[in-house]
């Protein structure tokens, strides 16, 4: 397997993170009276694990739980009710083949329909607890409203995960020039359900600072060929993935057989070297 691994591309949005607080849903104005779940209850009737979940909260320890069922109160019941039911029923036929490992061709409008997925679990798994959220409100709203348009500055990728299990971790990381390091906010989700890992990456700018590109290094490793991307979309409207894809992530690492660990992907934009910004100056500094 090559190494070579070209920097990911993105342009970005002026956005900063904002507190949002458990009263108040997450996509709209509406209290929140209702409680989304992190992982759907039809995939926990699906996925049947023996592990214990581990929940962590930024910095604090880890809880042990045999309890797999997350409710978040972060929503209220037209939205949960409504759009986001809407979404759910729409990407599970999809989603119940890919989690079950069974063949399946993503079009155009499927791998769209897999990253909204995957967003929406990234919003939700953001408002757990209090703390100040990465995506704003202009982002969750737009999301909402505006035939869930995913926010500039973000990818989304998906792998087969070689066994079943359920996964849901969140991270947040910080890129800059040699004269300031505080430039650019990375959110990082990696969740599996099944035998379907999914990955978002988005970025905000954190200041105005007229950045016009922020190129991201992952780990080194051959990412565009082990990954199939679902955001943003081929310039070829008519390519379809095959499912399962040739190469796997998994819990023991084998890369003769296409399989490599978990932990490689869910930390692989942990790297300290290789990102660069690119910032319109008409002064000409940096």
């Amino acid at each position: 397997m090559s190494l070579l691994n070209p920097p990911l591309s993105f342009v970005i949005a002026g956005a900063h993170a904002s507190l949002s607080f458990v009263d108040t849903c997450i996509f709209c104005t509406n209290p929140a009276d209702s409680k989304e779940d992190l992982f759907p209850r039809w995939v926990l009737e699906r996925v049947k694990t023996r592990e214990l979940l581990s929940r962590k909260v930024g910095d604090g320890a880890a809880e042990l739980t045999e309890d797999q069922e997350v409710r978040i109160p972060c929503v209220c019941e037209k939205c949960n009710n409504g759009w986001m039911s809407r979404l759910e029923i729409k990407c599970k036929p999809m989603v119940g083949s890919l989690l079950e490992d069974v063949g399946f061709d993503l079009d155009i409008e499927h791998q769209k329909f897999l990253a909204e997925w995957a967003l929406k679990m990234a919003m939700v798994n953001d408002a757990y607890e209090k703390h100040d959220r990465f995506f704003t409100d202009i982002e969750r709203q737009a999301f909402k409203n505006d035939n869930r348009a995913i926010p500039a500055g973000t990818g989304v990728w998906a792998i087969r995960f070689d066994g079943r299990t359920l996964s849901s971790i969140g991270s947040i990381f910080e890129l800059g020039l040699p004269n300031n390091n505080h430039l650019v906010e990375g959110h990082v989700y990696t969740v599996t359900v099944g035998h379907l890992s999914l990955q978002v990456l988005s970025l905000h700018e954190k200041a105005d600072q007229g950045i016009t590109q922020v190129n991201v290094a992952a780990s080194p490793l051959k990412w565009d060929e082990i990954l199939i991307r679902l955001w943003p979309p081929p310039t070829n409207k008519k390519q379809t993935r095959r499912w399962p894809p040739r190469y796997s992530c998994a819990l023991v690492e084998n890369l003769n057989f296409g399989n490599l660990h978990y932990g490689r992907l869910v930390n692989r934009f942990h790297t300290p070297d290789g990102h660069s910004i690119n910032i319109n100056n008409p002064l000409g500094d940096s």
